[in-house]
């Protein structure tokens, strides 16, 4: 697999061709792309790197969904994510998965550290959560989607860990540059990196795809 773009190569072909885009791709490309640039002065922090490429990602899914005002980030997430991979004509995106971070998100997906039912069992014992098994469930049913290159639902179990991360970090629930639980810092980033610049590619690729307007739109 070739090396992500950089954000110099993907800010280039935005400019020469975002006038023939949508407003709202133009607008969430440009913003992904500012986050993109930050991330890429942050090669020896991963805590900083993983926190503005989640930004830049961020930027690109986020959406106000009609009617349900309260959805949750994960229900963002999904639908953008069926659309992008279904918009990976060249499965770029299954490749990366599948083939060059294969080892490092196997072992993301096992760290107990970002599982959901690790934490609720340590802040709520009393419901007695069996976080063993559903993890060793989760790890189960990924290693089956990785098998069949079953790109969606493999990466939708990538993103609950990130998304455990990204809260981490961005409550001030962990410690910048900790000595401890390094992994999952050091794996997320680094798919990180290559994952946000492809995400931002796929959508340049299909500008016309139905992408949703922004959040929070410019205002003059």
């Amino acid at each position: 697999m070739q090396a992500p773009k950089t954000f110099d190569e993907l800010k280039a072909r935005q400019r020469a061709e975002r006038d023939q885009w949508p407003p709202s791709v133009a607008l969430r490309t440009h913003r992904a792309l500012s986050w993109l640039k930050r991330a890429e002065s942050e090669s020896s922090d991963p805590d900083a790197c993983f926190t503005f490429l989640w930004i830049s990602f961020n930027s690109a899914y986020g959406r106000f969904i009609e009617g349900a005002q309260d959805a949750n980030e994960r229900q963002k997430y999904e639908e953008f994510i069926q659309i992008l991979l279904g918009s990976d004509r060249t499965k770029r995106i299954d490749a990366l998965l599948f083939d060059s971070l294969a080892e490092s998100m196997e072992r993301l997906i096992a760290n107990k550290f970002v599982q959901f039912d690790y934490w609720h069992h340590q802040m709520f014992p009393v419901d007695n959560r069996d976080w063993e098994k559903r993890l060793n469930s989760e790890v189960n049913s990924a290693s089956y989607y990785q098998r069949k290159r079953m790109s969606h639902p493999y990466l939708m179990i990538v993103l609950s860990r990130l998304q455990i991360l990204r809260n981490q970090i961005m409550h001030g629930a962990s410690t910048w540059n900790s000595k401890t639980n390094r992994d999952q810092v050091q794996d997320a980033a680094a798919f990180m990196r290559q994952f946000v610049p492809l995400m931002i590619e796929v959508m340049m690729d299909v500008p016309d795809q139905e992408w949703g307007e922004p959040m929070y739109p410019v205002q003059y």
